[in-house]
């Protein structure tokens, strides 16, 4: 499972210029207001309520003329990116991401910002399932910050630092480990310069941990997941993903039960962030974990929870869907689907349980294929 999206906001101090007219004064105020208002509701995890002040706030800026803020409309449709995002609405945020860079390469000509609008294209393509884009994006990413891991400036450094962990996310998900763990200690060795960082550190830590637990280096692992865990406590980050990356290392070593536990764990962290796709992803794990437990209708229950949440909530076809269809037994289906994305691993992990399948049934020669 890739994380969520890293999100950094750019922070704007907006002055309302003097207009000859007062509802010209009034319109810019009450805007300003309307995004605080929408900021809020993000904070609060109320991401329904986020998403109507922003959409307001872009419906009634055009209106402003002169005193349009073509900067803050850019960051609202970053913000509104996140925020969709969160819903597994991804559809939505790659065409605001779309706009935002619009706006930051052809009106503010603004490299730093649109490196950032590059780099979120990138992490919510993965997010799809579409590998072979993120990819893209995120090299766009890093060419357009190229040479700010130099400057003097913090926002510069914390941009290349960024994007390098966001293409860490993409190779371990594509199962790339070296690269994954190559391009996160590119991340720390940025994140460590700068003061008062912590958000990417948490990530950068989590991403390592993951990343040697593939190649089973489980005491490293879990001692990258104590440093990480340990900043996020600081700071009261939810540790749902933390809680994943320990189940999985307790799965290694043998401890089902341990396992278990911590992805109901986990399940309940991911619940209170009111964020769909992690939710969802949480509920396979509880059912790969009882799987592990030789509970077959238990496992089936919340492989079932995760179908019914990703239909009800109407997040779009991504990663999540071919992951429910696998477990669910419809491998041909998913080998398609990641086929055509390029997701080369999950092919891989379909091909294996087709061949799981065929060699059950006594078709060795086709299982062997496989």
């Amino acid at each position: 499972m890739i994380g969520p999206i890293l999100y950094r906001c750019f922070f704007i101090t907006t002055i309302v210029g003097v207009c000859l007219l007062e509802s010209c004064v009034t319109t810019s105020v009450s805007s300003t207001q309307t995004i605080a208002m929408g900021d809020a509701m993000n904070n609060q995890n109320r991401y329904s309520e986020a998403i109507q002040y922003y959409e307001s706030y872009l419906r009634d800026s055009p209106s402003l003329g002169l005193y349009r803020n073509y900067e803050l409309e850019s960051d609202v449709y970053r913000k509104l990116a996140h925020v969709n995002s969160t819903q597994g609405r991804y559809s939505n945020a790659i065409d605001q991401l779309q706009k935002a860079y619009e706006i930051d390469s052809e009106i503010n000509k603004n490299n730093l910002r649109a490196a950032e609008d590059l780099r979120q294209l990138g992490l919510t393509y993965s997010y799809t399932g579409d590998y072979q884009s993120a990819t893209n994006y995120l090299r766009q990413s890093l060419a357009a910050t190229s040479g700010m891991g130099a400057s003097a400036k913090s926002e510069q450094k914390l941009a290349v630092a960024d994007t390098y962990l966001s293409l860490a996310s993409v190779e371990l998900a594509l199962g790339n480990i070296q690269l994954a763990l190559t391009n996160t200690e590119l991340a720390l060795a940025i994140y460590d310069k700068l003061p008062n960082e912590y958000v990417g550190k948490v990530e950068a830590f989590l991403i390592t941990a993951q990343a040697l637990t593939v190649v089973f280096e489980l005491e490293k692992a879990e001692a990258a997941v104590e440093e990480s865990r340990a900043i996020a406590d600081a700071h009261q980050m939810n540790t749902a993903r933390h809680l994943q990356a320990e189940s999985e290392i307790s799965r290694l070593k043998g401890d089902l039960e341990g396992s278990l536990r911590k992805r109901l764990g986990a399940l309940e962290e991911a619940e209170k962030s009111n964020i769909t796709p992690q939710i969802a992803w949480a509920q396979l794990r509880v059912g790969d974990a009882y799987n592990d437990l030789s509970d077959g209708k238990s496992a089936s229950t919340f492989y079932r929870r995760a179908q019914l949440l990703q239909q009800r909530s109407g997040t779009d076809t991504s990663s999540l869907q071919p992951s429910i269809q696998l477990r669910l037994g419809d491998i041909e289906q998913t080998r398609n689907v990641w086929g055509k994305s390029g997701f080369s691993l999950g092919v891989g992990i379909a091909n294996l349980k087709l061949g799981q399948q065929l060699f059950a049934s006594g078709q060795t020669d086709s299982a062997f294929s496989y």
